[in-house]
């Protein structure tokens, strides 16, 4: 039998539920926004956070469970 981790790298819960890459994402995002936010004030595009953060727009448009709850 295979050990958990080479079965799911990367897919164990980290704080507050979410998956360890979720988390990352999620983390890389919030980096980015401070860093955007701050050089273009509040009226930063939101596709500019995203790809500074090296992700799609979905994780910023709301468009993921933990934007909704």
């Amino acid at each position: 039998m295979a050990k958990k981790a080479e079965i799911g790298q990367g897919a164990e819960p980290a704080r507050g539920g979410r998956r360890a890459d979720a988390q990352r994402n999620l983390d890389a995002l919030l980096r980015a926004g401070v860093e955007v936010f701050a050089e273009s004030g509040v009226d930063a595009p939101m596709r500019e956070i995203a790809a500074r953060a090296g992700s799609g727009s979905a994780p910023c448009t709301g468009t993921s469970r933990s934007a909704r709850t």
